[in-house]
């Protein structure tokens, strides 16, 4: 991993991918954010720079369910429901 500046991200992943995850990190000796950092720069050197197909369409649409607010744990979070029906947390951090 280089140098640059590190956050937390809160992501859901199926228990059986996690499991795998944490398995290959043991025996890899490796942190599961370096397996993880790897692989998303896998993925977005390969899929980012792609548009998305006309045959795709223009993308599931979002409904927002609460906006932000304000938690006492110096987040901000708001739920939305994706174009499946399933509720999602969206957590942000408190604009100074």
């Amino acid at each position: 991993m280089s140098d640059e500046g590190f956050k937390q991200l809160n992501v859901y992943l199926p228990a059986g991918l996690i499991k795998q995850l944490k398995h290959h990190a043991i025996e890899a000796e490796m942190s599961l954010s370096s397996i993880v950092t790897e692989a998303l720069r896998d993925y977005l050197g390969t899929h980012a720079t792609q548009p998305r197909s006309p045959e795709r369409g223009p993308g599931p649409a979002v409904e927002v369910v609460s906006g932000f607010e304000d938690t006492h744990f110096g987040t901000r979070e708001m739920t939305v429901r994706d174009a499946d029906g399933r509720p999602w947390l969206v957590q942000a951090p408190v604009k100074d």
